[in-house]
């Protein structure tokens, strides 16, 4: 079986994502998402929350979760087969200083 690669020519980069119920909206259509990079330039532990939903964070649609420490203030999370949102990305935290990066299609 050949490995195919696929194209994650596209990349989006929010800072500072909201800590209100409706949280940020990364993403606002149907993508297909390869990796998600959180980062946090604070001390003291923290969450951020991701859904697929195009405008604002949805409870019901979440489909990760990553949380950081003083001992772990990046974490890269992987899909090697891509993680398909039917809607968009979406995302909420628990502090304020938690910053996202993604690779998408």
């Amino acid at each position: 079986m050949t490995e195919v690669s696929l194209a994650q020519g596209n990349t989006a980069y929010n800072e500072d994502i909201s800590v209100l119920a409706a949280g940020t909206a990364i993403i606002g259509r149907p993508c297909t998402v390869w990796t998600i990079t959180v980062t946090t330039d604070t001390a003291g532990d923290g969450a951020v929350s991701f859904s697929n939903h195009a405008t604002a964070f949805s409870n019901t649609a979440q489909v990760d979760k990553v949380v950081l420490t003083d001992e772990v203030k990046t974490f890269q999370l992987v899909y090697p087969k891509g993680l398909y949102l039917s809607a968009g990305l979406t995302a909420t935290a628990n502090k304020a200083s938690m910053n996202v990066s993604v690779t998408y299609d």
